[in-house]
């Protein structure tokens, strides 16, 4: 009896003598990995997982995710992650499952992913919460007895995943799952802005501008966007450049205002490109210069800009910064005006009255002056008046009709 009691006093000894051994372990090749010594950090690191640490499993998987400290080897990542999950340590579970999702180191498989970030949501991990609640959301059929997508979207916003407080408030303001609510929009974005999350600052800013679910404030807006603009958000530069440049919310500053246009269109952002488009257009705020012009009007009609798309279509038409061709003019106003923009479809209407880029089609020209028209556009009111004056009584049965789908398309563009 002696010698038992004394073998299972030794036992637990050396069980806790060895779990101080392998957090000093774990601290050392923390320790190697903070301070850069990647290769150290892999040694350290490799010793722990092959004695079966899960934790050393998950982060020797990311080091070969990464390729820190040894060479990157996407198939050893999961062979990794695949031991520190089975073993229930939730990061790995997480991300196996990503691993799923985007085929790295393994084949695509949906339901594989969803399997374990089920896993990894069900032991309180917040980033797996929100992707298995969103896969959820995107197919109901998946739906169990977990409750659904919306209670675990919910549980990793409650877990202060800024991810997830975004993902709330636009279910909030855009009446997805949940019936629209802008005030509790406005309060899960603030959650998230408060956490330092660029895209909630951004739209936290939207509502304080427009005054949707929360006491309009310009120089709130302003705030929120410059937060945003200065962590990277290329839309937020974008309107921190424009509020500047009309001191809105903030005192007018031109040069500012136009460092930060420059910033948002050097990211690609379409708006800004556009608007740095129509000061080289104009000669307005920096010296003119239509190849300039022509430069950043196609980068952003490449993105389907509706405003840069007629803009590049009166250079064509001009010959200003790009050599004159009528068919391109006709080509990029057409592509404007279907995207209901006036200008577009007033001179949309023009080429087709006069057989410029196109042939001459005088119904053709009655519906784009219409649509113009509609706008309050003044030279299409006139110039509608008398392509009208052309048509027979068949012929604006035609345009008439076909004006009307046209209002159709546009109003289901809007939505």
């Amino acid at each position: 009896m002696k010698n038992s009691k004394l073998a299972k006093t030794f036992l637990t000894f050396a069980i806790f003598f060895n779990a101080q051994i392998a957090c000093a372990g774990l601290d050392e090749a923390q320790i190697a990995l903070r301070d850069g010594k990647y290769a150290q950090a892999v040694a350290e690191f490799k010793k722990m997982a092959e004695s079966g640490n899960s934790e050393a499993e998950f982060t020797l998987g990311k080091l070969y995710e990464s390729g820190r400290g040894v060479v990157q080897d996407f198939k050893s990542a999961v062979f990794w992650y695949q031991k520190s999950a089975q073993e229930n340590y939730a990061p790995a579970q997480f991300s196996l499952g990503r691993c799923y999702v985007n085929g790295t180191g393994i084949g695509k498989d949906e339901s594989s992913a969803i399997y374990w970030y089920r896993k990894a949501a069900i032991l309180g991990f917040p980033e797996a919460q929100l992707e298995y609640g969103m896969r959820l959301l995107a197919k109901p059929e998946t739906s169990n007895d977990d409750g659904g997508a919306v209670l675990w979207i919910r549980k990793s916003a409650e877990a202060k995943n800024p991810s997830a407080q975004l993902k709330m408030g636009n279910m909030y303001l855009n009446g997805e799952v949940f019936e629209k609510n802008p005030v509790l929009a406005a309060l899960w974005f603030r959650r998230a802005a408060e956490l330092d999350m660029a895209d909630a600052q951004f739209q936290l800013a939207k509502l304080y501008e427009s005054g949707l679910g929360t006491e309009q404030s310009l120089s709130q807006a302003y705030s929120w966007y410059l937060k945003a603009a200065l962590n990277g958000n290329a839309a937020a530069q974008s309107h921190v450049s424009q509020m500047l440049l009309l001191g809105q919310g903030v005192e007018k500053n031109e040069k500012d205002g136009i460092a930060w246009l420059y910033k948002a269109a050097d990211q690609g952002e379409p708006e800004a490109e556009f608007q740095l488009a129509r000061m080289y257009d104009s000669g307005a705020l920096i010296e003119q210069d239509f190849s300039q012009a022509f430069f950043w009007y196609r980068k952003a009609a490449d993105q389907g800009h509706a405003g840069a798309e007629s803009g590049l279509a009166a250079l064509y038409a001009h010959g200003r910064g790009v050599a004159a061709d009528e068919k391109l003019a006709f080509s990029w106003y057409k592509k404007s005006a279907e995207q209901a923009n006036t200008k577009a479809q007033y001179n949309l209407g023009w080429l087709y009255a006069n057989g410029l880029g196109t042939q001459a089609d005088i119904v053709s020209a009655y519906i784009w002056f219409n649509l113009a028209a509609s706008s309050g556009d003044e030279d299409a009111i006139k110039n509608r008046k008398l392509a009208e004056s052309m048509l027979t009584s068949a012929q604006l049965e035609k345009a008439q009709t076909m004006t009307n789908e046209w209002v159709v398309k546009f109003k289901q563009l809007a939505r």
